[in-house]
């Protein structure tokens, strides 16, 4: 592999699916730029691992980004999705030690398509021993859940956007814990859970809670030193649970909630 400098994959005629190997660019280390084929439809674990890949261009037919398909691909700086396709996608689930985009030190923006519909835990969260590179995330209407832990110690993360009509109904647990420059943040209109720890040691500095939202978590917005006010639709009804907001100590606005709990 370490002799690997260009890979092309011709179109097919067909509407064949393909497979690829797990590992199967591990320490290409001359290989910079990959353009997965059309009939993919699950990327699998370590596909990039140790490989000098910048730049992976996914095609529309891929459904399933695996629990640890880039994970150590440190040199991995952009990821373009192919428009089109009707199929869902799905980022699976990985765990603290090893998931999806674990080590993408170089990754910066994350836009992903349409057809979107979960973000798994811990799925860029790049581990204890690297420094998260990544500022903006786009967010499509089609993604119903983020998954817990997704964005765990994205530090640098100062750009989340929901798109319009969006599905979203759950940020999971500790799903943007310790975002710590992520500072204005519009939750989305159909979002009915903020999970526990959600927004813990984030860097927000006002909160709209849209009318749509049932539960705020506990310590969902613990520590968020920076938050100075809460706003909410005055009819919507809403249990906030233990230490939602414990230790906010600029926090002196709290309009328009009532609680149910």
């Amino acid at each position: 592999n370490k002799l690997i400098t260009e890979i092309i994959f011709k179109d097919s005629v067909s509407e064949r699916e393909i497979t690829l190997g797990s590992r199967l660019f591990r320490n290409a280390i001359n290989l910079t730029e990959i353009k997965l084929p059309k009939g993919l439809i699950t990327i699998p674990n370590y596909l990039t691992a140790n490989s000098g890949v910048k730049k992976i261009t996914i095609p529309n037919t891929v459904e399933t980004i695996s629990s640890q398909a880039f994970a150590d691909s440190t040199a991995l700086a952009e990821v373009k999705f192919e428009s089109g396709g009707t199929a869902s996608l799905v980022i699976a689930d990985g765990a603290s030690y090893s998931n999806p985009f674990s080590g993408g030190v170089n990754l910066k923006v994350v836009e992903l398509p349409e057809r979107t519909t979960r973000i798994g835990m811990y799925a860029f969260y790049i581990g204890n021993y690297y420094k998260s590179a990544l500022t903006t995330v786009k967010i499509p209407a089609s993604v119903t859940e983020i998954g817990a832990y997704a964005f765990e110690e994205c530090n640098e993360l100062t750009n989340v956007t929901f798109a319009k009509n969006s599905k979203l109904s759950v940020i999971s647990t500790q799903a943007f814990v310790n975002a710590r420059n992520l500072k204005t943040l519009e939750l989305p209109d159909n979002l009915q859970m903020v999970g526990d720890g959600a927004f813990m040691y984030s860097g927000i500095r006002t909160l709209k809670v849209p009318a749509s939202v049932k539960t705020i978590g506990s310590s969902a917005f613990y520590n968020c030193v920076n938050l100075t006010s809460v706003t909410a639709d005055d009819t919507a009804e809403l249990s906030v649970e233990k230490n939602a907001f414990a230790n906010c100590v600029s926090l002196n606005l709290f309009t328009g909630v009532r609680l149910v709990s």
